[in-house]
């Protein structure tokens, strides 16, 4: 049987119309590829932060989500892997949806600030700070969040400062974990700053 889709259509989600094996047959014709489990993009995908951001956004609009949040908005800014699923932080009180097409969703319901909220490419996203201050506190492998927050704190679009992410994690009242966290930036720190420096000196 052939299966036919629409050409406007840039991203194809799990159950929605199509279920996996239709998507993976179409994956094998080329026409389709996978972008993390559960939803795939009609190729040519150019992969970046707008385009993954699209992409989340076929997911979360189904949803009241307030932001994309963790690992999965370190994904869409380039920082992170592809996450195995998309978390998003929802009002108070949402009940995680049930048999929803598409990726797996973990609902977070973290107390986010407007401020820490921007929009990319139609997706609410925790802003790069707020993402390194996520990756900082509440990821739960060590090196994945020192690697987060490295690559935040060097790139230059994010506008990461250091200071300001420490300055954040100190308002933090009795949270668990808060001298891990700093002690994750310090390393993160260290280790963009020895980055920066190679890259001085091979100029």
């Amino acid at each position: 049987m052939e299966i036919t889709v629409g050409a406007a259509q840039e991203f194809f989600i799990e159950g929605s119309p199509f279920r996996a094996g239709e998507l993976s047959a179409m994956q094998l014709e080329g026409s389709l590829e996978t972008i993390m489990p559960g939803l795939w993009a009609r190729t040519p995908f150019v992969d970046g932060t707008e385009s993954r951001a699209r992409a989340v956004s076929a997911v979360v609009s189904r949803l009241d989500a307030f932001a994309v949040s963790g690992a999965t908005a370190a994904w869409v800014y380039g920082v992170g892997g592809t996450p195995r699923c998309i978390e998003a932080v929802v009002k108070r009180f949402l009940r995680s949806p049930r048999n929803l097409p598409g990726p797996p969703l973990r609902i977070v319901g973290y107390d986010v600030r407007p401020a820490d909220v921007m929009t990319i490419g139609g997706a609410p996203l925790t802003t790069p700070l707020r993402t390194a201050f996520d990756a900082a506190v509440r990821f739960p492998d060590d090196e994945e969040s020192i690697r987060v927050v490295r690559r935040l704190l060097e790139s230059s679009r994010a506008g990461v400062d250091v200071e300001v992410l420490r300055a954040r994690i100190m308002e933090v009242k009795r949270r668990p974990g808060k001298l891990r966290a700093l002690a994750r930036v310090a390393e993160a720190a260290r280790g963009a700053r020895q980055l920066t420096l190679v890259r001085d000196c091979a100029v």
